[in-house]
């Protein structure tokens, strides 16, 4: 895969899976079409693992089709999938510090 390149998944319940052993940016942008599943999370269909840490500056410049710009590596299982939107981000955020003071306030 070259710079300014494209990646074509099919949604179509067969559970592909696409295999990098390392990533580096050196220009341009990768898209990626047909990704199915919510952001953050492990892909519902087609999946792309990189087995190697990918850099921010890489991740900043991979585009999956309908999700905001931009992807996160799944530390875990490291699944390339789309960033959550910042809102997404706050509400978890405004949703954990909820649940952290009402188990204070019970001790």
């Amino acid at each position: 895969v070259r710079a300014d390149s494209a990646i074509s998944l099919q949604i179509d319940g067969v559970h592909g899976e696409l295999d990098f052993l390392g990533m580096t940016h050196t220009g341009g942008v990768l898209k990626i079409y047909g990704w199915s599943g919510l952001p953050n999370q492990s892909g519902l269909d087609d999946r792309i693992f990189i087995f190697d840490s990918v850099s921010e500056d890489a991740l900043a410049n991979i585009f999956f089709e309908g999700y905001q710009p931009g992807a996160t590596q799944i530390q875990a299982t490291r699944e390339i999938v789309p960033t959550p939107e910042p809102g997404t981000i706050g509400l978890l955020l405004v949703g954990a510090i909820g649940v952290l003071s009402r188990r204070r306030r019970r001790a």
